[in-house]
């Protein structure tokens, strides 16, 4: 499927082929896992995870049988299974079953999506979280002319954790922006996933259900999405409390009909 908004590492992350891989780490791991409280041996747990370091997918078989079988696991564990020796080959999969190895994974995909929002969050504090200290004009006068008061400001950065800036910042305020505006996209996406899921698990698609968390006294059966209620609300709320997100277009994450879904 291709994916024009996203990120091109947002697109590798979740390729056909990386899920495979994915499902290689997670039986290697489980090998490792398995080896390290010998519920396999650990000389076959260590060999098992050397073969599986190298092996090299045949993806168009694997796509192939994928569509017969109706899910990758077998026909991965299959492939496996050829290219390592009999009285190892025996060990994969030991005590797994299709949707342990399937969900972690997507856990393992999931992990690395989140991990470009984590590096984007660092790049922001890196840049951004920065100490304010200049004096009455910003700079840095009242300590004399010498770096003392660039000192005093590196070492107050370090003892609030902060970010040293290479100027003083008196009356700029971009950092601050960027950090609001970045999380208002966050605020917006959460938003957009929770109203998905609040449509789809509306009567009409009954595409997805929400974990129970207590039922109405006349229609026990009823389930309703309070966490994804609770979620667009809060997302809605920069909508009414801040005047410039219409010119950011956040509020156009949300959306109700049409290309909601």
């Amino acid at each position: 499927m291709r994916m024009p908004c996203s990120q091109k590492e947002v697109r590798d992350t979740f390729t056909d082929e990386t899920y495979a891989n994915f499902l290689v780490q997670t039986e290697a791991a489980l090998a490792r896992a398995e080896s390290k409280v010998e519920a396999i041996p650990p000389e076959v747990g260590d060999a098992i995870i050397v073969v599986l370091g190298k092996v090299e997918l045949d993806f168009d078989r694997l796509s192939r049988e994928t569509q017969i079988v109706g899910y990758p696991v077998l026909p991965l564990v299959m492939q496996l299974v050829e290219n390592t020796r009999e009285e190892l080959s025996k060990y994969i999969h030991w005590g797994a079953s299709t949707q342990d190895i399937k969900t972690d994974a997507s856990m393992l995909q999931t992990e690395r999506g989140l991990q470009l929002v984590k590096e984007r969050i660092c790049e922001i504090e890196q840049r951004y979280l920065l100490v304010r200290f200049g004096g009455a004009a910003d700079t840095l006068a009242s300590l004399g002319r010498d770096r003392t008061g660039i000192r005093v400001r590196a070492q107050l950065a370090k003892e609030l954790g902060l970010e040293d800036p290479m100027i003083t910042w008196h009356v700029a305020r971009d950092n601050i922006a960027e950090i609001l505006n970045f999380l208002a996209v966050v605020d917006g996406t959460l938003g957009k996933i929770a109203l998905d899921i609040i449509l789809v698990s509306s009567n009409e698609p009954d595409e997805v259900a929400a974990p129970f968390g207590g039922a109405s006294l006349p229609m026990p059966q009823k389930r309703d999405p309070i966490s994804s209620e609770i979620i667009l609300a809060t997302a809605s709320c920069p909508e009414i409390a801040h005047s410039w997100d219409w010119m950011l277009w956040l509020s156009t994450l949300i959306v109700r009909l049409g290309r909601g879904i």
